[in-house]
């Protein structure tokens, strides 16, 4: 049974004034999701050991990685032998992994230094700016995304996988055989957000207090 048959005219007016209000403050105060490009533009950056790296000199490759790095994560630190197991077994099949460090505070000494401790000899592109970051819409330290240059397309984002065929390499297996991705993301881990997320964050909104009247 519905309300309206239920309550007085006054009353069902009221309820559905107050609740279309709070439906729209609510439709406007959740938070925007963050959309992956239908392609990615072509960009330059310059790797932590000063090579020149652009992504469209791979178009002949099956599939480009391109992982979000900072220095001083636990994430990249926990990850780092699964990437280096990852690059090691597609590189054979043409597959290029680049790690991309859009932490403006990142040193390239720095970057070179934990590169050599983690054992990650995939090139670091320095994303100063954050400007391939925020194509990306890229949001935490350690989120993957694979690339068909086929299209330019991101295919899959999201965590490495767990080693079983699954997440990054699932998607990789695809691309190498020609055949689609089946699985587009799973979600990565809860780790460092990334500055141009951050700033792509609506703002919180903010509600006056009311103060009590002084007589």
């Amino acid at each position: 049974m519905r309300r309206a048959t239920i309550v007085p005219a006054l009353g069902l007016a009221l309820t559905l004034s107050l609740g279309g209000a709070w439906q729209a403050s609510a439709t406007k105060a959740a938070p925007a999701a963050v959309a992956t490009p239908r392609q990615v533009d072509d960009f330059r950056l310059t790797t932590a050991t000063g090579h020149s790296e652009t992504l469209y000199r791979y178009h002949d490759a099956p599939a480009v990685v391109l992982v979000m790095h900072a220095v001083g994560s636990p994430e990249v630190r926990k990850m780092a032998p699964a990437l280096e197991t990852l690059r090691a077994a597609y590189a054979a099949k043409g597959v290029q992994v680049m790690l991309i460090d859009s932490m403006p505070m990142d040193t390239r000494a720095a970057v070179l230094a934990e590169a050599g401790k983690f054992g990650l000899k995939s090139p670091i592109l320095m994303d100063d700016l954050q400007l391939v970051g925020d194509q990306l819409g890229a949001e935490r330290v350690g989120q993957v995304f694979v690339i068909d240059p086929k299209s330019w397309k991101v295919v899959y984002r999201g965590a490495l996988g767990d080693g079983a065929r699954t997440g990054a390499a699932q998607a990789l297996d695809a691309l190498v055989a020609g055949k689609p991705v089946t699985v587009a993301e799973i979600p990565a881990r809860r780790s460092a957000s990334l500055p141009a997320a951050r700033r792509r964050r609506p703002p919180r909104r903010r509600f006056p207090i009311p103060r009590p009247s002084r007589r």
